[in-house]
């Protein structure tokens, strides 16, 4: 006679079960306001699971914010929300303090969720650094992005595969990513991107990233986002790695490339070209 094991006695059920104490359900809620006859500053703020979001300097109006996770990283099985509202008039940069580890699962996905509001006459400028994906990360990341139609959103993410200067190769794992941004709520920018196979033999198919392991997209929206191409391409020119196209009252520029430093630095550019502000201090450490 015999009978078939419980569930909770497989060792990979059981090792998962123990991950679950250290597992985060965290993220940063937050609202920044313009103050009467003073610069922008923070009205609401709720913080979670081990993220922080610090205030290192004011520049006239504006307010720099960096997003820290205490945790130095994500795992399988976390759950992140970021929650962001740029009120009437508010000028502010939302950063991190260093790129965001997206560390090997042993089998659930890593939870980020981002959700941004820029109201009338705001500028809210969107400046993660990069998010690395290690061997056997699963990351299922979505964005959702209400932007009024007075308002100015510089929009920055970058992405890399495995990190290269340490001879990691992408053996498996995954990327589910959905961007929708919405202008006065219509929606005027979509994609999503969904790569259950992120092992290096999948990442080089010419349709994915070929030789490349790095890419960003900058994506501009503001009245004036269709009138600063032509200049925006200028600063291109010596870049093989990055392109842009205009329309609809958008400006996307994207960057593919195995040089992440190279990327990096044409992110800059092309950030301090549209924005007309300094870089925050984070990015240059």
């Amino acid at each position: 006679m015999s009978a078939a094991a419980l569930l909770s006695d497989d060792p990979a059920h059981a090792a998962a079960r123990a991950l679950d104490r250290i597992r985060v359900d965290g993220g940063v809620t937050a609202a920044l306001s313009l103050r009467p006859g003073g610069p922008t500053g923070i009205t609401r703020l709720a913080e979670k699971g081990g993220y922080r979001l610090k205030f290192p300097r004011t520049h006239g109006s504006h307010a720099e914010a960096v997003i820290i996770n205490t945790g130095g990283g994500v795992v399988g099985g976390d759950r992140i929300k970021l929650d962001f509202s740029i009120e009437e008039g508010a000028d502010a940069t939302v950063t991190t303090q260093a790129a965001e580890r997206i560390y090997r699962s042993t089998g659930l996905d890593s939870g980020i969720d981002v959700r941004l509001r820029v109201s009338d006459r705001a500028r809210l400028i969107w400046a993660p650094q990069e998010t690395i994906l290690f061997s056997g990360a699963r990351l299922r990341r979505k964005y959702e992005v209400d932007v009024s139609s007075t308002a100015h959103l510089l929009f920055v993410e970058s992405m890399i595969f495995g990190r290269k200067a340490s001879g990691e190769v992408m053996e498996r794992g995954a990327l589910h990513d959905r961007w929708h941004i919405r202008r006065d709520g219509r929606l005027v920018f979509a994609e999503a991107s969904r790569l259950d196979d992120v092992s290096d033999n999948a990442l080089r198919r010419p349709a994915i990233l070929g030789a490349s392991h790095a890419l960003a997209c900058i994506v501009y929206v503001a009245p004036d986002a269709e009138a600063r191409l032509s200049a925006l391409r200028e600063v291109l020119d010596d870049d093989t790695i990055g392109a842009a196209s205009a329309w609809n009252g958008l400006l996307v520029v994207r960057f593919v490339t195995d040089a992440a430093g190279d990327m990096r630095g044409a992110m800059i550019r092309v950030m301090q070209g549209l924005s007309g502000a300094s870089m925050p201090r984070v990015w240059s450490n």
